[in-house]
């Protein structure tokens, strides 16, 4: 009878115990789902703040872009991507150093997305080349390249180059690495517009205006290849074309200085050349 008493005693004692387990294990299992719907919660609200970003910068409205990119930073510090559009936001709106700043603070180079870390350097080198930084755009658009060749990398490159005037030949292949990677169809018109920027501050004034009429093939209102093409004829004497791709830049933009005071300066001194039309 006590055998019987102490078996049914130890199946009760262990009837209770895996049940206080079985309890506790439940608590667990709860607290774990509470802790993982908090933080799911919160990348829900971080991605949809990004979204709205998102949206904002394709309405043009960047400020407000701004402030929702900053919301989803709060939610979630770690997330290289409202990084990235915060920075091209205030890249728009020209509040460089913030978007200089917002960039390194993603740390480039410890992105896992090699497509993202090449489009951050990319950014930076595109503030270095406003803020007149061009050695600090030449590495920024090197260390884009090494991870990701872009037509925007390399134009970047060769402007940087183009402005420093020099490797101009290096700046010429930049543009060609560009246009052979097949870019957007936009993009021509610049790519060619450096192309003979770099040809025309090496002095190749024949492979400059073809470049020029070829900018123009893809664009016939760009104001920048009007322009320097004027300054191409100029150099060479065709004071008829350069007349009159001045007149055509200035009619584009007329607040465009540069072209305005070239322009002045031919009528100045060859009043009797009639301006020809270079389109």
């Amino acid at each position: 009878m006590d055998e019987a008493k102490r078996t049914l005693h130890d199946e009760e004692f262990y009837r209770r115990k895996w049940k206080k387990k079985a309890l506790q294990f439940s608590i667990l299992g709860i607290i774990v789902l509470a802790i993982l719907g908090y933080f799911g919660i919160k990348q829900l609200n971080a991605s949809r703040a990004y979204k709205i970003g998102l949206q904002l910068m394709e309405e043009a409205q960047w400020e407000d872009a701004v402030t929702s990119f900053d919301r989803a930073l709060s939610i979630r510090s770690e997330f290289p991507d409202a990084s990235f559009k915060k920075a091209e936001a205030l890249v728009t709106i020209s509040r460089f150093e913030e978007a200089k700043q917002t960039l390194l603070n993603t740390n480039p180079d410890s992105l896992g997305n090699k497509a993202l870390a090449a489009d951050v350097y990319n950014l930076l080198g595109i503030i270095s080349l406003r803020q007149g930084n061009l050695n600090e755009a030449v590495t920024d658009f090197d260390k884009a390249i090494q991870l990701v060749p872009t037509a925007s990398a390399y134009l970047g490159l060769a402007e940087a180059l183009v402005r420093q005037e020099k490797e101009l030949d290096k700046a010429v292949e930049y543009v060609n690495a560009a246009i052979a990677l097949r870019p957007n169809p936009g993009m021509y018109t610049s790519l060619y517009n450096m192309q003979g920027r770099a040809y025309l501050a090496s002095g190749n004034y024949e492979a400059a205006t073809k470049a020029f009429y070829e900018s123009l093939s893809y664009n016939d209102n760009y104001v920048m290849s009007y322009y320097y093409l004027g300054v191409s004829f100029e150099q060479t004497g065709d004071i008829a074309k350069a007349k009159g791709a001045y007149t055509r830049a200035v009619e584009l933009n007329p607040d465009y200085d540069d072209a305005f005071y070239a322009l002045e300066e031919l009528n100045n001194n060859y009043p009797e050349v009639t301006p020809e039309a270079v389109r």
